[in-house]
């Protein structure tokens, strides 16, 4: 599934204005009803991610000094880090980051499951 979604071409994979998730629409097409699919994205919470951001920015940054991601070749961790430090003008660049603190925080849920487990990672 990771490499299906990978290997779409990024332009192929941005939303229109108003639209959200085009490939998950795509995908499901034959099996949703069109007025699901049509539908607008939710709400608006930047304030929230903005100072969710601000106040947990330490923790974000210690997930990309040595990320799974990182480790896998996925994602360049300098680069990330040095997108939690700045501070943007819309939450738009930090909703973009969400996937990749979301996958770095599932990778590491993973990992701590196999060390309890006693398998090597």
């Amino acid at each position: 599934m990771i490499e299906a979604a990978l290997a779409v071409r990024p332009c192929e994979r941005a939303a229109p204005p108003g639209r959200g998730k085009p490939l998950l629409a795509a995908a499901v097409r034959d099996l949703v009803p069109d007025d699901i699919l049509g539908r607008t994205p939710g709400g608006h919470y930047g304030e929230d991610v903005m100072d969710g951001m601000r106040r947990h920015r330490r923790a974000l940054l210690e997930l990309f000094d040595g990320s799974e991601l990182g480790r896998m070749g996925l994602v360049d961790d300098a680069a990330v880090r040095a997108a939690l430090r700045t501070t943007p003008v819309t939450v738009a660049p930090l909703l973009a980051l969400e996937p990749t603190l979301a996958c770095e925080a599932w990778l590491r849920t993973l990992a701590a499951g196999r060390q309890r487990e006693g398998a090597t990672p």
